[in-house]
């Protein structure tokens, strides 16, 4: 139904009650913001003003000897790290021949050897008496766990009667460090 009689629309700023509460709150937020403004100014200025103050503190306990002790300290610091890695990475091949020895079947000798350290292959040229030792050789080197390929090259009879031979090595390269221990030093 049609209303022939118009209500009367409240106008926001025409109520000068709601007008005044606005007002109000606008310049409190304002008064808050310019306190804060301030407030943060201050704080600023105060840390600037301690962190000069504790850096010019430091300057103090900072004295010449003070400072070539720190630079000594971190000289000798730089040096350790540096021959730590040196000994890491150190390789032994003298080690090498402790480790054939524990390997090697009594009644075998080896003669010459070849020794390859970057490809971590030995060569030995060998004799014994019989084929059935020179197999007892080539297990107990297939058997041993830092020994990664082992490889019969070649194989002959020599003019005494005795049998030569040939036998490639890949070796782990835990066994060139000076820090590997042999069977019997492993067990004391």
């Amino acid at each position: 139904m049609v209303e022939i009689i118009p209500k009367k629309t409240k106008n926001f700023l025409s109520s000068s009650k709601q007008f005044g509460f606005v007002f109000y709150l606008i310049v409190f937020i304002l008064i808050v913001l310019i306190a804060s403004y301030f407030l943060l100014n201050f704080l600023v200025e105060n840390s600037r003003e301690e962190f000069s103050n504790l850096e010019k503190d430091l300057k103090e306990l900072m004295t010449p000897e003070k400072k070539v002790l720190e630079k000594e300290i971190l000289d000798i610091s730089t040096k350790i790290r540096n021959f730590s890695l040196l000994s890491e990475n150190h390789i032994a091949p003298s080690q090498l021949f402790i480790f054939i020895e524990e390997n090697t079947h009594p009644d075998v000798w080896f003669f010459e050897f070849e020794l390859s350290l970057e490809e971590k292959e030995l060569v030995l040229y060998g004799r014994t008496e019989n084929y059935k030792i020179l197999g007892q050789q080539i297990i107990l080197f297939e058997n041993e766990p830092a020994m990664t390929d082992v490889l019969l090259e070649d194989v002959w009879n020599n003019r005494e009667g005795n049998i030569d031979f040939i036998v490639s090595l890949k070796i782990h390269s835990d066994v060139f460090k000076p820090y590997f221990l042999t069977k019997d030093q492993s067990n004391e």
